[in-house]
C-alpha cells in the first residue's frame, strides 16, 4: 500500500529543529483526529509527540467535495494550531503545550504539523489499568481537569469534548486537557461552532443530545464542559460515562432517537432517569465522610437541565453558576484529605 506524504515522516528533521521518530498509533501518547497521523519526535534530549496533517488520506476515503474537505480541514489544524498558541502562551498550567508546529514539503505536497509535549498516558488507559477504584487518584484527576476548564474559561475557549481519552497524564503525573480539534471560542467561525455536539457524541451533555442551543454562548458552551466534567468523575467511579447511563436509564420513547418534544419537555424524564443514574455511583463508592460531598459534586455537574446544573451557591447568587473556582478549591481540599489518610495508614 502507498504511503501518503504524512505517513513518510519518519527520520526527517522538521524546520523547527524537532527529529521524527517513530510513528505512534493514534490515541498512544496523545488523541488526534483521523485524519492526523502521530510520531514521536526528539529535539537536544527532549522527546515530544508530533501531530502531521494527512490530506491525502481524506482525498482517500473518497470525499464527494474534496477541495471544501481540505479546506475545512485546514482551517480546523490552523484553528487548534492557534488555541494551542494562546494556551502556551498565556501559561496555561493544565492544558497540554504545544512546543512548535509549521509545514514541511514531502514529494511536493505541504504537511502541516504541531508538536507537543509528550504525555505518558491517558485517564482512560489509566482507569483500565487499575484494580479497584482509587479515590485519591480520580479526585487529583478532577482537581487538575477542572483547573484546566477554568484557565480555558478564563479566555472564553471552550473544550466541548472533555474525556477520559482526551486527559492526558505528563511526566510529572500531572494531568492536562488535550485535543482541541472540536474547542470552540466566541470568535470561533468553523462549522462545528454552531453544532449542538463538537465533539464525541457518547459524552454529550443532554442538551446536546436533544438538539438544543442556548441562545447565549456562555450557557451553551460552559454548561456543556461542566456536564463533561461530571461525567469524567462518574466514568472514573463506575467506568461508564453518565450520558451512557443516563440514556440507559430512560424509556425508550424517551431517548434522543425516539424523542418528537422539546428539550425542555424531556427534562422531566431525564431527571427521573438521573435518580437512577446517581443511585448507581452511589453504590460505587466507599462508605466515608466525602461520599455525600461527591455524590453533591455530580448531581450539580451532571443535573441533566442546563438551566439548573452547576454550583447552587454561585446561582443562587446570579453569579455564572458553571464558574470552575468552587470546583477546584473543593477538588483540591477532597484529594488532600484522602491523600493524607492514605499516607498515615503508610505510615503507621
Amino acid at each position: 500500500m502507498n504511503q501518503t506524504p504524512a505517513q513518510k515522516l519518519e527520520g526527517y528533521v522538521m524546520p523547527c529543529g524537532w527529529t521524527v521518530k517513530s510513528y505512534i498509533p493514534n490515541g498512544a501518547g496523545h488523541t488526534g483526529s483521523a485524519f492526523s497521523i502521530g510520531y514521536s519526535a526528539v529535539k537536544d534530549g527532549d522527546k515530544a509527540f508530533l501531530k502531521a496533517l494527512d490530506f491525502k488520506k481524506l482525498m482517500a476515503m473518497g470525499a464527494p467535495d474534496p477541495l471544501s474537505a481540505i479546506r475545512y480541514m485546514t482551517e480546523s489544524f490552523e484553528y487548534e494550531r492557534d488555541i494551542l498558541r494562546q494556551c502556551r502562551d498565556g501559561k496555561l498550567s493544565r492544558v497540554i503545550r504545544s512546543l512548535s508546529d509549521g509545514s514541511i514539503d514531502v514529494d511536493g505536497f505541504p504537511v502541516p504539523y504541531i508538536v507537543f509535549e509528550m504525555a505518558e498516558s491517558d485517564v482512560r488507559k489509566e482507569s483500565i489499568k487499575q484494580v479497584g477504584f482509587n479515590l485519591a487518584w480520580a479526585l487529583r484527576t478532577m482537581h487538575h481537569a477542572s483547573i484546566g476548564l477554568m484557565q480555558l474559561h478564563s479566555r472564553e475557549i471552550s473544550h466541548q469534548d472533555l474525556k477520559p481519552s482526551n486527559i492526558l497524564i505528563v511526566e510529572d503525573g500531572g494531568r492536562k486537557l488535550g485535543d482541541f480539534g472540536t474547542s470552540v471560542s466566541k470568535d470561533c467561525k468553523l462549522p462545528h461552532a454552531n453544532t449542538p455536539i463538537a465533539g464525541d457524541r457518547s459524552y454529550a451533555a443532554p442538551e446536546g443530545l436533544y438538539g438544543y442551543v442556548d441562545p447565549d454562548w456562555s450557557i451553551r458552551r460552559f454548561g456543556f464542559d461542566a456536564f463533561q466534567l461530571g461525567s469524567l468523575f462518574v466514568f472514573m467511579i463506575t467506568g461508564v460515562p453518565a450520558s451512557t447511563l443516563l440514556i440507559s436509564n430512560l424509556h425508550g420513547s424517551h431517548q434522543p432517537e425516539s424523542w418528537s418534544g422539546t428539550y425542555k419537555e424531556v427534562i422531566p424524564y431525564l431527571q427521573e432517569a438521573f435518580v437512577n443514574v446517581v443511585e448507581t455511583v452511589d453504590g460505587h463508592l466507599m462508605n466515608n465522610k466525602l461520599k455525600e460531598q461527591i455524590l453533591s459534586i455530580i448531581k450539580e455537574l451532571c443535573e441533566p437541565s442546563l438551566f439548573l446544573r452547576g454550583d447552587p451557591v454561585l446561582r443562587r447568587k446570579k453569579m455564572n453558576p458553571y464558574g470552575m473556582e468552587r470546583y477546584v478549591s473543593r477538588f483540591n481540599r477532597f484529594s488532600t484529605i484522602v491523600e493524607r489518610e492514605l499516607y498515615n495508614m503508610v505510615v503507621k
